[in-house]
């Protein structure tokens, strides 16, 4: 992706509805205007997540912003998909090497075939619906009431960290926390309080440990 004046202005337009979640199965290089995007539509609560990347061997952008949810692809062995980036920005990963999917061949008006996917965009399209379940679970208001809009998507970000499965075959200074678990991230009560932004707080990887234990 060469240009993200297109990317930046559909995640403005998801920070002006207020969207609860935005996932985001693309990405390019680094741009002042989508961070600037990405920083106006966090702020509004909203949860950005973002593929970290496939066949380059850095984190791509937006995914490498502190403030977006930042994803790589492993597979059911519990180790990198060979084509996923990695690095120091992700945040955790997410099944994304043959990964079921619907499919339409050219002329068919229905999905009626499946197929196998590779790839980060079906990693982070996981922990999107993660992500949903645990506002599900919470509710929205209940967050923003407790944290304030902006301390919302730092808040789930520290707990998905703090909840995900740790695998030695995915080093945590490159593929983040370990891979996603739905059921240790959602289960727990909300933290009292949220981090300082651009921070991680032990304070809330702490209070989400005990709870993921029971």
């Amino acid at each position: 992706m060469l240009s993200n004046r297109r990317l930046a202005a559909a995640i403005r337009y998801a920070g002006d509805l207020e969207l609860p979640v935005v996932s985001i199965s693309m990405g390019g290089l680094w741009s002042h205007a989508l961070h600037e995007a990405i920083r106006y539509t966090t702020d509004r609560g909203t949860i950005v997540c973002a593929a970290a990347g496939n066949e380059v061997t850095f984190v791509v952008w937006p995914a490498a912003y502190e403030e977006v949810v930042a994803v790589a692809a492993c597979n059911i062995k519990r180790e990198p998909w060979r084509g996923t980036s990695s690095g120091e920005a992700v945040d955790v990963a997410a099944p994304g090497e043959s990964v079921w999917r619907a499919t339409v061949d050219r002329g068919e008006t229905a999905f009626t075939n499946v197929w196998r996917g590779f790839g980060t965009s079906y990693a982070v399209a996981q922990v999107a619906g993660a992500a949903a379940l645990w506002l599900g679970r919470h509710g929205r208001e209940a967050p923003v009431a407790r944290y304030g809009a902006a301390g919302v998507p730092a808040v789930f970000k520290e707990l998905l960290r703090a909840t995900a499965d740790p695998a030695p075959a995915l080093p945590g200074d490159q593929y983040g926390a370990g891979i996603v678990n739905v059921r240790r991230l959602v289960e727990p009560p909300l933290p009292a309080t949220a981090p300082a932004r651009g921070m991680r707080r032990a304070s809330i990887v702490a209070e989400a440990r005990p709870a993921a234990r029971r």
